[in-house]
Formats: structure tokens, sequence, C-alpha cells
């Protein structure tokens, strides 16, 4: 059941596996497939569940063994923000039986616990691989690429660690030549992950084949009630890896085109002005924003004032994706402008926006600004002669 030797940082993450119910059963394993814990009990509160798995580590996988994901398990998935693995329909008793197989389960809820617990790990033993095979032997950013590789299967994994590896300077976005400097750094990425991508699916498909050639074997011979059981598993296993090789083929395809599109750009880089995007205001996001005169913002209510006051001296303005409350604009030291009719190609980390159309937006928002003010102070005045 073991993938690899089990260390430290296998051993601080866990797969759960839940059975709910009257009586309500979790097992859990670490990401070696080493069982951990397997308890049960009657009337067992999802609130003392957890209480006794976090003692044991960080869960991160849930496994279930119905195809429609109970309330309970989700509710458990919320609280521990943890992902959930179902199978695609539900698990035969005949199935959980041989998956539970050497297991240390005391009644059949504990069994079905454990046949859970053991069904993700084997469905996400390929990713365990992927990244085993990115680090090459590098320990020191294991926890992170395994963390974000579990809880978002989307993730671009190399990328991401060339990042934890080679943390990304903060750039000035009105630098001489910036855009083309943008632009190559994005073009270089995109031709990494679809290189990686490639891959990813010729191992896939090397996978797929063997198990398919297994599985056609398994099928022209007869035998005992275990054999079909095993068959059973080599079917699902194969619906599986080909779900897998689907979604990759997807990714690919996605950023084939993504780096058409950046070659297009390319072309009209000097056109563009590069600005940094953040999702909110946050104070998280804002520690991403340390350079630069302008900022694009998708949520702009979603805010830590003194965070934004913090670096409002160097900021010509935020450009708003959604329009910013009335309230939000007296509370802060800085122009938020709404987007409007600006073009906008949005990218992961930063969207470009015409030079031409910039430059005219931010000229006739200071000239109506200029005008409020103006007829706010004539107003005030009159006000205070009568």
């Amino acid at each position: 059941m073991c993938f690899a030797e089990s260390g430290a940082i296998r051993r601080k993450f866990l797969i759960m596996g839940l059975d709910p119910g009257t009586t309500a059963a979790y097992a859990l394993l670490d990401l070696s497939g080493n069982v951990v814990a397997v308890r049960s009990g009657k009337h067992f509160p999802l609130d003392a569940i957890i209480r006794e798995t976090v003692s044991y580590g960080r869960v991160l996988i849930i496994g279930t063994d119905k195809k429609n994901i109970p309330s309970f398990v989700d509710t458990m998935r919320v609280k521990l923000g943890a992902r959930v693995i179902a199978p695609h329909e539900d698990l035969l008793v005949q199935e959980k039986r041989n998956l539970s197989r050497g297991f240390p389960y005391k009644n059949n809820h504990e069994m079905d616990a454990c046949a859970a617990a053991h069904y993700a790990f084997m469905h996400i033993t390929p990713i365990l691989k992927t990244v085993e095979e990115i680090l090459e032997g590098n320990k020191e950013h294991e926890a992170a690429l395994l963390r974000e590789a579990l809880l978002h299967p989307d993730a671009h994994l190399r990328q991401l660690l060339d990042t934890l590896t080679h943390p990304e300077q903060p750039r000035v976005i009105d630098e001489p030549r910036k855009p083309q400097e943008v632009h190559h750094r994005v073009l270089s990425k995109a031709e990494k992950d679809v290189l990686w991508l490639k891959q990813q699916i010729n191992r896939l498909q090397h996978e797929l084949l063997k198990n398919e050639r297994a599985l056609g074997r398994a099928r022209q011979a007869k035998g005992p009630e275990a054999h079909q059981e095993q068959l059973a598993l080599a079917e699902r296993r194969t619906q599986s890896l080909q779900d897998a090789l689907l979604h990759e083929r997807s990714r690919a395809e996605q950023l084939r085109a993504e780096r058409q599109r950046l070659i297009t750009l390319l072309e009209r880089a000097d056109n563009f002005v590069p600005v940094r995007k953040l999702h909110s205001l946050s104070k998280s996001e804002i520690t991403r924003a340390q350079r630069g005169s302008l900022l694009y913002v998708e949520r702009p209510n979603m805010i830590n004032i003194p965070a934004v006051q913090s670096i409002a001296p160097r900021l010509r303005c935020i450009l708003c994706e959604h329009p910013p409350s009335e309230k939000l604009k007296k509370q802060l030291d800085v122009w938020l402008l709404c987007r409007g009719d600006l073009e906008v190609i949005a990218f992961e980390r930063f969207v470009l926006i015409p030079k031409d159309q910039l430059e005219r937006h931010l000229q006739e928002q200071a000239l109506l600004s200029n005008i409020i003010t103006e007829y706010k102070e004539k107003r005030a005045y009159s006000l205070a002669r009568m």
C-alpha cells in the first residue's frame, strides 16, 4: 500500500475516509498510504471528529464511497479546507471489502471509511508521482507544492516551484520597455507549461496503455470472485486515467491558445501599459503590489483600508473592474476609478491597457473630478452666505 518511504511532510498531510451516519467513522492515511487512525462512534458529531483528526496532522483530502457527496462530508470539507474525492459510481460492498483489505477496522462503518480513504489515496497517487518528478529531490518546497497539488489539481506546479525557488522581483510598472519584458517573461512561462503538459500527457498515455492491456487480459481470463473484484477496480482505474488524460489535453490546448495570444500581443507591445492586477484590496493582495503607480482591482469593495492607505502616496490611481462605493472613495487618499469603456486584456497577474485609451480616460476623469469639486465648493460658499 505504501507509495514511498514516509517522510515528515508525508506524515504531516493526511487523507481522511469518512462514513457519515448515526454511527459515523473515519480513517486517516498519510501520503505514503500508511494507516494513521481508524475510529467510529455512535452519534459521533462533526466537531468531535475534527478535534481528533487535527491532532494527527492536516487533512488535505477527504474520501467518500458515494457518488453524490453527503452533506456531512461536504461540511467537513469546508471546515477543514480540504478537497473531496468521490467515485464515479457508489462503491459496491465487494469493492469496499477489497479496498479495505489489510486495514484494522472493527465494523462495517470503519470498513467503509477505510475503503473511502484507500480509494482517495489511489486517486491522488499520480499527483504524488508528478510532485516527486518535479521536485527532483529538492525537499525545501515539498510541503507547499504538495498542498497546492492536492487542493488545486489544476495548478501549474512547475511554475509554482519556479516562483518558490526564484521569487519574482517587484517591478515598476512604468519602466521603459516594460511591456516587452512582461510579455517575454509570461511567454517563456507559457512555453515551459506547454512542454511540461506534453510530458504529462505522454506519461498518462503510457500508463493508460499499460492499464488497458492488463484490463484486456483480465477480461479474457475466467477466475474466482476475487478476480472479478480486481477487474472492476482496473476498469475504474482506466476510467480515472482517461479522465485525467482528457483534462491535461484540455489544459494544453488552453495554454497553446494563451501562448499564441502573447505572441500576437508582442507585435504591439509598445502600444500598451501593463498594470498589476489584484483580486481585491485586502492586506494579502496589497503586499503583492509594492511598486508601481497604477493598480487594477477586480473587487475594490473587499478592502483593508490601512493597507491601501500605506501605499496611497505613490499611487496615481486604482482602476476598478466593478464600481467602488461612494463611501469608500471618501475614505481613501487615492483616486478610485471605474474602468468604464477601457479595453482591458487580462492575464493572471496583470492587465494590458492601450496607452492612448488609458491617458484619455484619466484626463476625462480628472476633468470631471475638478468640475464636481468646484461645484461643491461654490455650493458650500452659497449656502454659507444665505
